[in-house]
């Protein structure tokens, strides 16, 4: 099943049973190996879906969080969503959401879970701008793999700890690749900082971030 195919958990586990025997199946019809439910809820067809990677379209630029991503959704109740799924998650924007997001007063937290975050590709990274509004920093990880690309960070604030656009700790696996990172503070580090875990850092442009001690990546 393709990510976001209205099939994936859009079954009825009461169906899901064998005809002859009334008991509930243990297989999709590929047969040993391939479980008939996936992630609490039986898909739709002969085959289930196993991977749990799924995509989440973030549909305004305004700050909510219900936990749920439907037809409005924000950055957070995105990310939110994500961390309830399985498997890998993508995060992207409809076509109408460009320009700065507002963040709501407090940064965005990617905990415990797998998401890619994809803005416009092929486009200038200012078209869609993550903002810390100069008040709080705009992302921190932990326990996460995490890629990004496609937008910008800008102006986090994280005057009493590190990384102002990006906190990543905890064993957390970061990727940037086609950002811009600017114009971020903290008291330590002022664009990124990572704390265990990897980093990797492809076609980014970071500049203008400034910090009481340290460089801009730490």
């Amino acid at each position: 099943l393709q990510a976001g195919s209205p099939a994936r958990n859009g079954g009825l586990n009461a169906n899901a049973v064998d005809p002859f025997t009334n008991l509930p199946l243990t297989t999709d019809t590929r047969g040993a190996g391939f479980s008939r439910i996936e992630d609490t809820t039986v898909d739709i067809g002969a085959y289930e879906d196993a991977s749990g990677n799924t995509s989440l379209i973030v549909t305004k630029k305004t700050d909510s969080n219900d936990l749920v991503c439907d037809t409005d959704c924000s950055l957070r109740e995105a990310v939110s969503q994500a961390s309830i799924n399985f498997g890998t998650e993508t995060i992207t924007f409809a076509a109408n959401v460009f320009g700065t997001l507002d963040l709501g007063g407090t940064e965005i937290l990617i905990s415990n879970q797998n998401v890619n975050i994809i803005g416009y590709e092929g486009l200038t990274a200012e078209t869609l701008i993550i903002s810390g509004d100069n008040a709080h920093r705009v992302f921190r990880l932990s326990n996460a793999t995490v890629s990004m690309s496609g937008f910008a960070i800008a102006n986090g604030n994280a005057n009493a700890g590190f990384g102002g656009g990006i906190l990543s700790e905890n064993g957390s696996n970061l990727t940037l690749n086609g950002l811009i990172v600017r114009n971020n503070f903290a008291a330590a580090y002022g664009a990124i900082y990572l704390s265990g875990g990897t980093g990797r850092i492809i076609n980014t442009t970071i500049n203008n971030n400034s910090a009481n001690t340290g460089l801009a990546i730490g």
